[in-house]
């Protein structure tokens, strides 16, 4: 979503100031316009990351006593989907 972003002319100081936020991330890469095939299951998945993302649960399992157990059904396709829509949308020349 961070390339989308800064495809849509955010800056690095933006970029990283938007932080670990995923939901923050998504929805400002749609309000730029961007949208895929794949809208309502990286919806889903942000959904369920946005939180474990933001704490940095991943980066640091042991403060938090162990990586979250998720269950994301599809998740890999889910990516892939959405990899593919933003690597279409980044060629297409789009937004501003």
């Amino acid at each position: 979503m961070k390339a989308v972003l800064a495809h849509a002319g955010r800056d690095e100081e933006w970029l990283m100031m938007a932080g670990h936020s995923l939901d923050r991330c998504c929805r400002q890469a749609l309000s730029s316009g961007f949208s895929g095939h794949a809208n309502e299951e990286l919806a889903a998945l942000v959904d369920l990351l946005d939180g474990p993302h933001y704490d940095q649960r991943f980066r640091y399992p042991v403060l938090f006593g162990g990586t979250p157990h998720l269950i994301a059904a599809d998740a890999a396709e889910t990516l892939r989907l959405h990899l593919e829509d933003v690597r279409i949308w980044l060629s297409s020349g789009s937004p501003t």
